[in-house]
């Protein structure tokens, strides 16, 4: 019987019509790429007992004296930290006032006058998610929500987080530089007391509280000039990035009165959400507001992507600044998660780039924010129940089924006008673990209607599926079926006798 490998090349593309899609793959969840082959991704496990009080927007781990290791969740309403598998609530008790879970379409920043509406309020959740800037000042957390003030935590879960003295008291972003500047993105300028969106402040060199602007200090503050409002920043090694809504600006220390400069590095590349960046691999990759980038020095550089119409066109309106980045070092990935309208407010996808492949997966998974591995032995990512999950660890989803899939494009199985029929598939997985399921869809042509075949069971033991399907075009799924689950798929052979011009 003819043996027919029908050949589909790395990367999930949903930007092409079917045709358009001939030998690539359509759609997949909780899969990704190595090597060119498709696979499922790493389970998740509960992290710690109970839950978040709060949906949780930031998060931040850390290493303590004595090999402690702590991990931050800045909620809308409370700030936790999770310390030996318990949870403990810091929520300064005194200057911070809970905030909205989900953002306000059609209202917020940008849209009033630069010091009126939400500018020049105090708070501006009414129109924003509550989104805390959370970074560590030695082993303490210093923690800024969104327009309120600037709060320190020193490490005993039984005294919650306290304010600053001396600090701005509306703050829209904030980061801590290696050197130990305190910087903070869009505050109240030093001598108005007017909250300026596009004004960059920093503090003396190893003190928070120190922000008056002196001769023999090192604090100080300068309005950029591009954009309507700073969305966030990100502290590197050789310089720091902030973002505007449209341009990128590089911090650089420049060892003379005003300390530090900002050079405009990019413009039409602003960033979508205050955590939808993150570092890999001596770069940094963001999210914009039509597409995806990548800053390694020089200039900004557009990541292509047959993905972007999907996302961009779906995205909740009035959310956008809930979508952040994830940053999966183990497999070189950089994920975005976002909230899409067809599903509601909530974050509810997210997006998969490989920076050493090239390639693109995406799928399905509600995640508020995320951790990298560097502290903890994996990411550490809640849900907006407050359910905290310790990911690529295991197989499964926390016990139960992961459903990872893969999903072709139609492949021409037969050029020309003969129809063919196909009596099953040999299929090829490597590593498999629990049970998969098959189905196959044909098509006379490329917008005709569909027949779908299945779903047919694949055991670890199995070698050959039967099963009698017929068409000119054709295509293919392969679901995970059961927990624990992990697959790798290689090349699926199908048994295909050519017919005539109709069956």
């Amino acid at each position: 019987m003819p043996e027919t490998t029908l050949s589909v090349a790395p990367g999930i593309v949903q930007d092409n019509t079917y045709a358009a899609s001939q030998g690539r793959w359509i759609a997949g969840d909780k899969v990704r790429f190595e090597d060119g082959r498709a696979q499922s991704i790493g389970g998740w496990e509960a992290f710690v007992n109970g839950s978040l009080n709060g949906v949780a927007r930031s998060a931040r781990a850390w290493t303590c004296a004595g090999q402690i290791d702590r991990a931050a969740f800045g909620e809308h309403d409370a700030l936790e930290v999770v310390v030996g598998g318990q949870i403990f609530d810091i929520t300064p008790s005194a200057g911070f006032t809970a905030g909205d879970v989900d953002g306000l379409a059609g209202v917020g920043f940008g849209t009033g006058t630069y010091s009126g509406g939400t500018y020049g309020s105090g708070s501006g959740t009414a129109s924003s998610p509550m989104i805390w800037a959370l970074a560590n000042w030695g082993q303490n957390l210093l923690a800024a929500p969104r327009r309120q003030g600037l709060f320190e935590w020193a490490l005993d879960t039984a005294v919650v987080a306290a304010a600053v003295t001396g600090a701005p008291t509306d703050i829209q972003d904030m980061f801590v530089t290696p050197s130990r500047f305190v910087v903070l993105l869009g505050t109240t300028e030093e001598v108005s007391g007017t909250f300026n969106p596009r004004l960059v402040r920093w503090s003396d060199q190893e003190d928070n509280t120190g922000w008056t602007t002196v001769s023999t200090g090192e604090a100080g503050e300068l309005e950029l000039q591009e954009g309507s409002r700073i969305v966030g920043g990100i502290a590197g090694t050789q310089e720091h990035l902030i973002w505007t809504d449209t341009s990128l600006f590089a911090m650089r220390q420049t060892f003379d009165d005003l300390i530090w400069g900002f050079p405009l590095v990019g413009r039409n590349c602003g960033l979508l959400g205050p955590n939808a960046m993150g570092q890999l691999g001596g770069a940094v990759y963001w999210m914009g507001h039509n597409g995806f980038y990548r800053y390694a020095g020089g200039a900004p550089e557009p990541i292509p992507s047959e993905l972007d119409t999907e996302i961009f066109s779906n995205i909740s309106p009035g959310q956008e600044e809930k979508c952040f980045c994830a940053v999966v070092d183990q497999f070189n990935e950089i994920w975005w998660f976002y909230p899409d309208e067809r599903d509601g407010n909530e974050i509810s996808r997210y997006v998969i780039y490989d920076v050493v492949e090239g390639v693109w997966s995406s799928g399905t998974m509600e995640r508020t924010c995320w951790t990298d591995s560097a502290v903890f032995s994996s990411p550490i990512a809640p849900d907006a129940s407050g359910n905290v999950y310790l990911h690529e660890t295991g197989a499964s989803d926390n016990g139960g089924l992961m459903g990872a899939s893969i999903e072709s494009g139609l492949i021409n199985i037969q050029d020309g006008e003969n129809m063919v029929y196909i009596r099953g598939c040999m299929p090829d997985v490597q590593g498999q673990t629990g049970g998969l399921q098959l189905t196959v869809f044909t098509r006379e042509t490329a917008r005709g209607a569909e027949r779908t075949f299945g779903p047919y069971s694949i055991s670890s033991a199995t070698e050959r599926v039967w099963f009698e399907a017929f068409g000119r075009f054709a295509r293919f799924k392969v679901a995970g079926a059961s927990a624990p689950e992990f697959w790798r798929l290689g090349d699926m052979r199908f048994d295909i006798v050519p017919q005539g011009a109709r069956v």
